[in-house]
């Protein structure tokens, strides 16, 4: 488990001030709409950060409760919604269900994934966030789930991993010098445990049939995250100063 020693209490996760509404608005001045009045409108940044970690805790438990009542009392209709609706698949694609790529970035099928991805959200975002702002910083983690979804449309597969992994290679690209706590012990350096886990679900991905799609999902979440960090540090991308 790769938490970080940052602190959440460090970060002000506090709303755009006037300079920096002053700043967007330079690169922003027409109108209200469309994407350009999504960038200008304020987003809490709490709001988000606290929404995300809500949306994955709640559609964990919706799949916990289909899973309870297609197993015990053979009642597939939950169930069937949530394959149609939080799962990312070419039928699902096909079918004229395009919302299910980033729908998909919510869901998780396992208590242990949750519980891992979550503790890795909570400790990574922050900073995330108070570097990009509450609106990129959506785009981060929803392209993440895009990435995620992209590479394992061929069987059901949901991209809750890839989104979170999108979160942790943004971190470890943005400071590869800081310092993790594996399995809250062993101190090891950001880039060194990214790079370590990427080999990992790089080598699990080919040689893992039962596991594979889950390990491909946080592996392409990873390397999205690290690459729009890359991308951000060469002025690639929309035009809002990192805070």
């Amino acid at each position: 488990m790769l938490l970080s020693r940052f602190s959440r209490a460090n970060i002000n996760l506090r709303k755009p001030t006037i300079q920096t509404r002053s700043l967007r608005n330079t690169y922003f001045k027409s109108g209200n709409r469309g994407w350009q009045g999504f960038y200008r409108r304020g987003v809490d940044p709490n709001n988000l950060f606290l929404g995300i970690i809500g949306a994955n805790v709640a559609v964990y438990g919706v799949f916990v409760f289909s899973d309870a009542q297609w197993k015990r009392f053979n009642d597939p209709k939950w169930m069937r919604f949530m394959l149609k609706n939080f799962t990312a698949s070419w039928y699902n694609i096909s079918s004229g269900r395009i919302w299910t790529l980033v729908t998909s970035s919510f869901l998780h099928t396992r208590l242990d994934s949750l519980i891992f991805n979550m503790l890795t959200f909570y400790f990574m975002a922050p900073q995330a966030i108070a570097m990009l702002g509450a609106r990129t910083f959506l785009m981060l983690y929803c392209g993440g789930g895009l990435a995620a979804s992209a590479v394992t449309l061929s069987n059901p597969s949901n991209g809750a991993s890839g989104a979170v992994g999108s979160t942790l290679g943004f971190f470890a690209a943005s400071f590869p010098n800081a310092t993790f706590s594996l399995y809250f012990l062993l101190p090891v350096q950001a880039w060194m445990a990214v790079g370590g886990l990427v080999a990992w679900d790089a080598y699990n991905s080919f040689n893992s049939p039962y596991s594979a799609n889950a390990h491909k999902s946080r592996l392409s979440g990873t390397v999205a995250g690290v690459a729009f960090a890359m991308l951000r540090m060469r002025g690639i991308g929309p035009r809002i100063p990192w805070r």
